[in-house]
């Protein structure tokens, strides 16, 4: 399964942001591998839809899923259970922060 990787900045600091990677099993007999982008330095979260509405695209069209469920429903269920992650295990337990990245590195004053 191949999507485009695409940086993502955190609005605070402005580096590109690292990626924790949860492993899902459902669906199918293949895991799904989905990005949670964060900046450890600010402590700052963020998960980008689009990207995970395309991972599940892509997982489906590998034929490899056998429930029958519409692609809305399932992108629903991936992303409240990627919400209750990052809740849970980020937000409070670690205490970051959810905001959302950045697309384009942010500008420097000079």
């Amino acid at each position: 399964m191949f999507v485009e990787r695409r940086d993502f900045y955190c609005p605070k600091c402005g580096k590109v942001a690292s990626t924790a990677n949860p492993m899902f099993r459902c669906y199918s007999v293949r895991h799904l591998q989905l990005p949670i982008f964060l900046c450890s330095d600010c402590r700052t979260i963020y998960i980008n839809k689009p990207t995970i509405r395309k991972i599940v695209s892509e997982f489906r069209k590998e034929g490899m899923v056998y429930v029958e469920m519409s692609f809305e429903e399932m992108c629903r269920d991936i992303l409240g259970k990627l919400e209750r992650i990052m809740e849970i295990d980020f937000i409070s337990y670690l205490g970051y922060k959810k905001v959302r990245f950045l697309k384009n590195p942010p500008k420097l004053n000079s």
